[in-house]
């Protein structure tokens, strides 16, 4: 809450840099920007600057937070991440939040939200089967041929096993769920090779067990995982109102008749 001054120096408003409420934190290809979109059509949510921040994946910002562990980054870091956000007046009990899907695998968006500062924003994690959603990921990007990353990554799969290829996957070892795992050598297995497997977006991003332990222990009670194809199967009349309730936003009145 920031206070203001007139002229005389006398204080005559005061207005509010909000923090998220909540994030959307995941998955890429699991629709968790059309669960934003169904928060957003509520009534007491204001919106951010734009829909998908991407704040916490800028590689400049991870490089200055592995160089710096201190308080006074992580304030800054905090001032900087609410002046993406609507001020609010405290007083109007409104929220507002975001969705980036590629925050689960963000070391920096784990640590973040797992600080005191964020002790009350609710984050939600949209998963989908792997499978699909690593086809539909390959589906996308046209740059990279999908025949060949499946392909590659079975043959790596049958010859060195599922521990070494979950361990070549570098993105992983940014999390302490991959940094424990400390699978057996095996020949022909060479960990330069596996990284070059594994290296396709659209295939280790499927591979939630790296990530997932994270953020349950440090977002314990404060994170809610949703399945996608469970997801789809329920009404939206029962759903919405319970992803609300969960957020915190409050059922909707009924319509006055007369």
């Amino acid at each position: 809450i920031r206070l203001r001054a007139d002229k005389g120096a006398q204080a005559r408003w005061w207005s509010s840099s909000c923090i998220p409420s909540f994030c959307f934190v995941g998955a890429p290809r699991s629709g968790t920007l059309a669960l934003l979109g169904a928060t957003l059509a509520h009534s007491d949510v204001v919106p951010p600057s734009r829909r998908t921040l991407r704040f916490f994946t800028k590689p400049q910002l991870a490089a200055a937070a592995a160089r710096s562990t201190s308080a006074t980054f992580l304030s800054r870091l905090v001032a900087t991440y609410s002046d993406l956000f609507p001020s609010i007046d405290p007083r109007d009990f409104r929220l507002t939040g975001e969705a980036t899907p590629t925050y689960f695998y963000s070391p920096l968006a784990a640590s973040f939200f797992a600080s005191p500062n964020l002790r009350l924003a609710r984050l939600v994690l949209l998963l989908r089967n792997p499978t699909t959603r690593t086809l539909s990921a390959l589906e996308r990007d046209a740059s990279v041929p999908s025949t060949d990353v499946v392909e590659r990554a079975f043959a790596a799969f049958r010859r060195c096993g599922a521990e070494r290829l979950y361990a070549g996957c570098v993105q992983g070892h940014a999390f302490a769920a991959a940094g424990q795992r400390d699978a057996p050598p095996r020949e022909g297995c060479a960990s330069s090779e596996l990284q070059d497997v594994t290296a396709p977006p659209a295939l280790w991003q499927s591979f939630y067990h790296l990530f997932l332990p994270t953020w349950l222990a440090a977002s314990a009670g404060r994170l809610l995982v949703l399945f996608s194809e469970i997801v789809e199967r329920e009404p939206a009349r029962t759903f919405v109102p319970r992803l609300h309730a969960f957020i915190g936003l409050p059922a909707p009145q009924p319509e006055a008749t007369h």
